[in-house]
């Protein structure tokens, strides 16, 4: 792996980033890593808060989310355009 596509990698699937969104701590994910992350650790009861602490996979930073969960995260789009430009580069079919 070079450094480039070290830098387009979730650290969470080790995989280029897919939908990735930033925590207000600043650190990006794919959003399915999050999900994932997410619906391991929740014990849903019907007293289920508004708002669900979850922490940061790279800083423990906890980060509170709405009901809507992490489609309501920002999109990191920059990244989301580097990854399809390196993409396209490394398969011009797809």
């Amino acid at each position: 792996m070079n450094f480039l596509e070290e830098e387009l990698t979730c650290p969470v699937c080790y995989s280029l980033f897919e939908d990735p969104r930033v925590l207000p701590c600043s650190h990006t994910f794919c959003r399915g890593c999050l999900e994932d992350i997410l619906q391991g650790s929740l014990h849903l009861s019907p007293w289920r808060p508004l708002r669900t602490p979850f922490k940061c996979p790279s800083c423990r930073h906890v980060c509170e989310l709405p009901l809507t969960g992490f489609t309501s995260l920002p999109v990191n789009f920059s990244l989301r355009n580097i990854v399809d430009k390196y993409r396209t580069s490394v398969c011009p079919e797809h």
